[in-house]
């Protein structure tokens, strides 16, 4: 450590030097000041001798000559008797003030504002990896990790300038939209759906897609504008699996909780057993029952939900249909690329050959969830926290996934992994809604958490996106008070 700053103090000495030795240098007046009375000597002399020969030759007279040669005598006189003064080489007689102010200034600018700057940006407390103590292979592989994220995300912005220059393609902004999902840009992925649902009104699926991006942009809370939307376009698509869920998703948000399991299990009469929504629909299914203590043959599918059924093919389906293989062939090569499944599959198999990577399995838990493959990123999460505990971010995701498998219940190690998170940050936004509703999910915990949300609403600015749930949780809590109060 004392060679580091040793280092550091030479090489600015050395820059000082470079910088300051041309303000101070000057040329030595002295030497001048000296060849100047020699020359005056040598002049007067001259003249004296030429005085003689005007005399000689009658030029001027002998009282003219006396006076000239008296000046003359006078002013060589004056030059020998004043010499240069030899003074010492001392600053301040041997260079300007302006020059040893302007000196000291860049002395003390490039000093302070070099340590500051190292100290600020620097690691000096860093210890020095040896090569053979280095994680080779886990290096490459962020760096591959890295790599591959600067390039889909340099697609995507090579797609989204494409579409500014042909507005009109609706399913390039429906791929820029999923894509900047899974990417978790929920607010350009809203702008991008709202693109395509411009172009097309009353297309369901656009529909469906813009209020799924509306809703994580919302936390996963279904906000009013994206159950609008949805209820709007419900009558044209009763079949629409994505519509369905959402619309249970809310009900269930708001405690109506017979009616959304009635929806979902309406999406299970409709919809192929293999079909890549229903783990998601049976996980918040369980939960929901779990929660509500509703006994599960007390739900049958609904008369609407069976007659659509008896239209539709609801045999499994190993693939895609013909319908996608052309609907994939009009689309360009770039936008062929499936960035998210492909990026989600490599994750995957890296992490299954080098798993001692918290960073990665975060990653990869958080891609399932947008995906919407809650009990998978349950368990990446699982990974990441078993290696890295200390890590309150990953703690606070983990935690959250938790919650939204439990349909908004805060579990045991839901709740324990909220309070370290507040521990350590007691100011985290997330951490203070979600503990606030496990504390209401007691009678006794009710006051504490209408505390704890009143002074989250207090710190969150009006538009926040936390901030619309946040009141709806305070009034049901304080409606809960005044009941039991009652």
């Amino acid at each position: 450590m004392s060679m580091l700053w040793l280092s550091i103090a030479l090489i600015t000495l050395c820059v000082l030097l470079i910088v300051i030795y041309p303000i101070l240098r000057r040329p030595d007046l002295r030497s001048d000041d000296r060849d100047r009375t020699e020359y005056d000597v040598a002049l007067y002399k001259d003249q004296l001798k030429e005085i003689g020969r005007d005399l000689e030759t009658g030029l001027i007279s002998c009282s003219q000559a006396g006076a000239i040669r008296t000046e003359i005598q006078r002013k060589l006189l004056k030059s020998v008797d004043n010499p240069i003064i030899d003074t010492p080489d001392t600053p301040f007689n041997r260079y300007s003030r302006s020059s040893v102010y302007m000196s000291v200034a860049i002395v003390l600018f490039i000093s302070i504002g070099a340590i500051s700057s190292y100290s600020f940006l620097g690691s000096p407390e860093l210890r020095d990896i040896a090569y053979t103590d280095r994680d080779i292979v886990r290096e490459e592989a962020a760096l591959e990790d890295w790599r591959a994220e600067q390039e889909i995300d340099a697609l995507l912005d090579k797609l989204a300038r494409r579409l500014e220059k042909n507005p009109g393609d609706t399913e390039g902004w429906q791929l820029l939209g999923r894509s900047l999902i899974a990417r978790g840009r929920y607010e350009e992925s809203v702008d991008a759906y709202k693109r395509a649902l411009a172009i097309h009104p009353d297309n369901p699926d656009y529909s469906a897609d813009y209020a799924e991006a509306l809703i994580f942009a919302n936390n996963g809370n279904v906000s009013e504008a994206a159950s609008k939307i949805l209820h709007k376009v419900f009558n044209f698509a009763p079949a629409n699996p994505k519509i369905r869920y959402y619309i249970g998703l809310s009900k269930a948000q708001n405690e109506d909780f017979r009616e959304a399991l009635q929806d979902w299990t309406d999406i299970v009469a409709i919809s192929p057993k293999n079909a890549p929504w229903m783990p998601t629909v049976r996980q918040q299914m369980d939960a929901v029952f779990k929660k509500s203590g509703i006994i599960r043959s007390a739900i049958k599918p609904s008369a609407e939900a069976l007659d659509i059924a008896a239209t539709m093919d609801l045999s499994p389906r190993p693939g895609p249909t013909a319908d996608d293989v052309a609907a994939a062939r009009q689309m360009s090569a770039e936008d062929q690329t499936d960035m998210i499944d492909n990026m989600v599959k490599r994750l995957a198999g890296k992490l299954e050959s080098n798993p001692n990577d918290p960073e990665g399995w975060a990653r990869l838990g958080r891609s399932y969830q947008t995906l919407n493959r809650y009990e998978e990123s349950k368990k990446a999460f699982q990974n990441a926290y078993r290696q890295a505990p200390e890590n309150m971010d990953i703690a606070l995701a983990y935690g959250e996934v938790l919650v939204i498998i439990d349909q908004g219940y805060v579990n045991p190690t839901a709740r324990a992994l909220f309070e370290k998170v507040l521990s350590t940050d007691s100011e985290n936004t997330k951490a203070r809604f979600y503990f606030g509703m496990a504390l209401a999910e007691t009678k006794e915990g009710l006051p504490r958490a209408l505390e704890i949300w009143e002074a989250l609403l207090k710190d969150l600015p009006r538009d926040a996106p936390w901030t619309n749930s946040l009141i709806e949780q305070i009034k049901r809590v304080k409606d809960t008070i005044e009941k039991t109060a009652s």
